[in-house]
């Protein structure tokens, strides 16, 4: 029987010690009080260091799931400014220079022009730091 099961005997009720035929308490055989408490703080460690490793692994986890989330995000062909350019094209207005320069400016303004992984640390940093999704 191992010494968890013999310090949660004893907790339980004095009389099991009896029903089990367990060592007297003066008996060699008997674990002592400070081998069951370094057995208990040998757990505590254990589960500790468990609990650190799961929280490691979250890290990893976490900016993995981010990434495939901001490339199904982009995937789709355009952005929001195609949309603006089928409105434009509708008006009759999508060749004039005022039309192309406003989109020329909403494409700087959203930082579409810039590279996908400026736009991916600039979309986790809202999330993280603003917490704006």
């Amino acid at each position: 029987m191992s010494q968890f099961s013999y310090f949660f005997i004893e907790l339980c009720c004095g009389t099991c010690e009896v029903a089990l035929n367990l060592p007297p308490l003066d008996s060699p055989l008997r674990p002592r009080v400070t081998d069951r408490l370094t057995h208990l703080t040998h757990l505590n460690a254990n589960m500790t260091a468990y609990i650190l490793r799961r929280l490691l692994h979250m890290i990893p986890t976490l900016i993995l799931i981010s990434m495939v989330s901001f490339v199904v995000i982009q995937a789709p062909p355009g952005d929001m400014l195609t949309s603006r350019l089928a409105e434009l094209a509708e008006q009759g207005e999508l060749g004039s220079d005022s039309a192309m320069h406003q989109i020329e400016a909403l494409r700087e303004r959203y930082g579409l022009n810039d590279p996908m992984y400026v736009q991916y640390f600039r979309w986790i940093g809202k999330i993280v730091f603003e917490g704006d999704f």
